[in-house]
């Protein structure tokens, strides 16, 4: 999973990423670029990557440094043909 150019706030500006950190990752591959931190770092070419054979449902907390009124939140899934990794579906928290 990849946040991919932004969440926007009230006034529907991108919120930097700067202060951004990941609290909290149930699973992650530790090699490469499929860290929980890369599902956020606006590069296409890497992404959060579960390990391999870990049981659903998976859990990403990330914390946005500060408190935000967000109204909204663009997330872009894998799209290369025949790879797996895309998301069956997802839920979003806001505490």
């Amino acid at each position: 999973m990849a946040i991919s150019r932004s969440a926007l706030n009230a006034e529907d500006y991108r919120i930097s990423r700067d202060s951004w950190s990941v609290k909290y990752a149930d699973s992650e591959e530790e090699d490469g670029n499929h860290t929980g931190d890369k599902a956020f770092d606006q590069q296409e070419t890497t992404y959060w990557k579960t390990q391999e054979g870990s049981s659903f449902p998976h859990l990403l907390v990330i914390d946005l440094g500060e408190l935000r009124t967000l109204t909204g939140l663009q997330i872009l899934s894998r799209t290369e043909k025949g790879t797996p990794g895309a998301m069956k579906g997802y839920k979003i928290y806001v505490y």
